[in-house]
């Protein structure tokens, strides 16, 4: 019996390791209208930001100038880049809102990144984005993202989803892992294994 469970207890504390260390970063994700994307990564645990962009791929630590927690509105972040004093004030809701320099404003929702590596080089994403898990799909040939049309199951009551590309009646089967993964089930009956990634 020792010997059992000595074995379940070292994967079960691997897998709250990975799962806790998968949890202290937050991807946000912000689609301006000329087709490009601005990142932000939140660090809980050290509590501060990283920016980067589709333009820009390096990450770049922002400064917290101030933090606060503003009665009705929430915890509020007031950021720089390095070297420059212009503020950037953010607002912690269902997702992020960013006021700009210049008073415009940005949403930045949280959003999951899987990739699958294929033995041909191809290597696939699928992102769940914002508050309803909107899924959608690209690769490392077409960095354009397409909503697939969720039509069976339920990600927040199954952890499976039945899913279609636009245009197309084939169904891929994707069923969410704990461990931060989706396994996809091909029309061709084939599997797929997609790793969460930051």
């Amino acid at each position: 019996m020792k010997t059992t469970l000595k074995p379940l207890f070292t994967l079960g504390l691997l897998v709250a390791i990975v799962i806790s260390g998968y949890a202290q970063t937050t991807r946000l994700v912000c689609e301006n209208p000329n087709g490009t994307e601005e990142y932000l990564y939140y660090h809980h645990d050290a509590k501060f930001y990283e920016y980067t962009s589709s333009a820009r791929p390096k990450r770049i630590r922002l400064t917290t100038v101030r933090r606060q927690n503003i009665k009705n509105v929430g915890l509020v972040h007031i950021v720089k880049f390095p070297g420059n004093n212009a503020t950037y004030k953010l607002v912690f809701s269902a997702f992020v809102t960013c006021t700009n320099p210049d008073g415009t404003k940005q949403e930045f929702w949280p959003e999951n990144r899987f990739v699958c590596k294929n033995p041909s080089g191809l290597i696939e994403y699928l992102h769940l984005k914002g508050p309803a898990s909107v899924i959608y799909y690209s690769n490392n040939r077409q960095r354009k993202k397409i909503k697939l049309k969720v039509v069976g199951g339920s990600l927040q009551m199954t952890q499976k989803v039945d899913v279609q590309f636009p245009g197309s009646n084939k169904i891929y089967k994707l069923h969410f892992l704990m461990g931060n993964g989706i396994i996809c089930k091909n029309p061709d009956g084939s599997k797929q294994l997609f790793n969460g990634e930051l």
